[in-house]
């Protein structure tokens, strides 16, 4: 259960503070998706580190939310589907190999 609530803290805590702080201080935009934000992107890896690192050890908080900047970042599908499911397997294969 701990990993599906780091995935859906990923989703909602981070695309909610990513689009907060792109819009407000959002000024340098990504390469190939010129509608968001590098703050935006570091704030929502920041925030779901943070969320995520209280339901699964820090490692697999780290490569989670990392994943789903990337995620967000990038993702040419809808963003709210794609976040929790890449964010959920990547905390998932890390947590049974490693932990």
């Amino acid at each position: 259960m701990a990993i599906a609530n780091a995935a859906i803290i990923i989703l909602v805590l981070g695309d909610a503070t990513s689009t907060l702080v792109g819009k407000k201080i959002g000024k340098n935009k990504l390469p190939h998706h010129l509608q968001k934000s590098w703050q935006g992107s570091f704030s929502f890896f920041v925030v779901s580190f943070i969320g995520a690192g209280t339901q699964v050890p820090l490692v697999a908080a780290f490569m989670g939310a990392l994943a789903g900047t990337i995620t967000e970042a990038y993702s040419p599908l809808d963003d709210n589907i794609a976040i929790p499911v890449v964010s959920g397997m990547v905390i998932t294969l890390l947590i049974y190999l490693f932990f």
